[in-house]
């Protein structure tokens, strides 16, 4: 039978008491230059496929729409009269017959007590 011992334990320390200063052989954090992906790639306003992409006619097309634009951007300033139409035709065409039930009260809603609320 092996007799019992008891081993001394200590508790960690509660509280850690941190340098005012970091040490001097620690090197100072890297700093990092952060730039946007434009100033870093070196090539201008164009890239790589710009010159196939979009197609010769869609930029023509474009360029035509934009060009149609302006012109009527600089036409007159103000808008045609609003051309008052007559509807009555169509709607004397489309006319609901004279026994259509243009509204009908829900069931249970047309009934009147005496000495009751109203409400």
């Amino acid at each position: 039978s092996v007799p019992y011992h008891p081993v001394h334990f200590e508790p960690p320390k509660t509280t850690v008491t941190l340098l005012p200063t970091a040490p001097v052989r620690q090197k100072p954090a890297p700093v990092y230059v952060s730039q946007p992906v434009t100033a870093t790639v070196q090539g201008g306003t164009r890239m790589r496929g710009d010159q196939k992409w979009p197609p010769e006619s869609v930029k023509q097309q474009a360029a035509a729409e934009n060009e149609a634009r302006v012109a009527l951007a600089k036409g007159p300033a103000c808008r045609p009269r609003k051309v008052k139409k007559d509807y009555s035709t169509f709607f004397a065409q489309h006319a609901l017959t004279t026994t259509y039930p243009g509204y009908r009260a829900p069931p249970g809603t047309q009934h009147y007590m005496e000495g009751a609320s109203n409400l």
